[in-house]
């Protein structure tokens, strides 16, 4: 129920503005061509799903290709979107009665008890091509979220391959680092390697150096499938893979440093050691102690997905930390999901990583002179 109802109550502004700041900021190192897929690059095919989503949502979920010729369009065009653009996009995410039926059998099914969760082919392309009766979008909310993170990821992996999956873990990885550099600055040291060759081992990403803890940071640019998103007999052993990987890898690198093991004695041990496990999207119930989500590393941790960090690096750095520890010393709050044990916070100001990216996307006249950055998302 978690993976059928959370998703839609969360932020857009998040997922929209991870859009470039995870796939193409150059920063991060090596991109892919998404006009590959698109026809357009990222931006550009946010920018058009933006005016695809107000479209239907003004139109009674109608999407009807004669408005495209009316005068008060050709403003559109050229403030939002180029109509180029906009069909481009939109065939993309067009699909037929029979197109939808074959991509649903191309998904493997759930047992019968889980078949509410079932794969919703709308979800990829959310515009329904009905013939004579027009083209429609039967929930208008998909329109742009067909391109969140987590609908690339899918497009990407039957693009690329491994390729993809290769190129946005080393992405999200730099990601992570990007975030935690907002309130670590030099304190953050990047991945050890600490054997070589057949025996080759690595550290964890990120260790995070402060004066009350060594905050160590494991990243995995993990997702369930269908059915472990269900609940299905395949979760236990995806869990495992991800979430008990990333805590032993944990322990192995807190173990190292306790040991003294150069070059792991460059990292002081009068202070605790806590863990961090970073996944693309959010494990609702990662942090439960319920069997299906992992065994539990050795020293303290909590798995906190790229929206939790978001927010969390927010925080002054002291307290960003104090909080952690506060929250991994608490048997109640340490079982949850981190946004909800951090509780109601006072407002912490905006993430300077995702507030540039939403700026990629901006095409609203500056108006009033006012600042472009100043301007609510949302309202944007």
């Amino acid at each position: 129920m978690t993976y059928e109802q959370f998703p839609y109550r969360e932020s857009e502004f998040e997922e929209l503005s991870r859009i470039h700041a995870l796939f193409e900021d150059p920063a991060l190192g090596p991109t892919l061509d998404w006009t590959e897929v698109f026809g357009m690059d990222l931006r550009d095919a946010v920018r058009a799903s933006f005016v695809l989503r107000a479209w239907v949502t003004h139109n009674s979920g109608r999407f009807d290709l004669a408005l495209l010729e009316q005068a008060n369009m050709q403003e559109v065009f050229h403030r939002a979107a180029p109509r180029v653009q906009i069909e481009t996009l939109a065939r993309t995410l067009t699909t037929t009665i029979d197109e939808a039926k074959a991509s649903n059998a191309q998904v493997p099914t759930l047992p019968r008890h889980l078949q509410r969760y079932a794969f919703n082919p709308l979800t990829a392309r959310p515009l329904l091509d009905l013939g004579d009766h027009g083209i429609w979008s039967p929930q208008t909310m998909l329109v742009d979220r067909a391109l969140f993170p987590a609908n690339l990821y899918y497009r990407g992996i039957a693009h690329w391959g491994n390729r993809f999956a290769e190129v946005l873990g080393a992405r999200t990885e730099a990601y992570v680092g990007q975030q935690l550099r907002l309130i670590a600055g030099e304190d953050l040291h990047g991945e050890i390697e600490y054997r070589q060759g057949k025996d080759r081992q690595k550290s964890v990403d990120w260790i995070w150096v402060t004066p009350r803890a060594v905050i160590l940071v494991e990243c995995k640019s993990a997702r369930l499938t269908l059915g472990a998103r269900a609940g299905d007999a395949s979760l236990p052993s995806l869990t495992d893979r991800y979430l008990t990987h990333a805590r032993q890898q944990l322990d192995r690198t807190a173990a190292l440093i306790n040991a003294r093991t150069p070059p792991f004695d460059q990292f002081p041990v009068d202070r605790p050691i806590v863990g961090v496990a970073v996944t693309s999207e959010p494990f609702y119930l990662g942090n439960s102690t319920l069997d299906e989500y992992g065994s539990a590393s050795t020293i303290p941790s909590l798995v906190v997905s790229l929206r939790d960090l978001e927010y969390w690096v927010c925080m002054p750095a002291e307290e960003a930390v104090g909080t952690l520890l506060g929250i991994l010393n608490d048997p109640e709050r340490r079982t949850w999901a981190l946004h909800q044990a951090l509780g109601e916070l006072r407002h912490l100001g905006r993430n300077p990583i995702l507030d540039a990216a939403w700026r990629e996307y901006d095409f609203i006249e500056q108006r009033d002179h006012r600042d472009r950055a100043s301007m609510d998302p949302v309202t944007a």
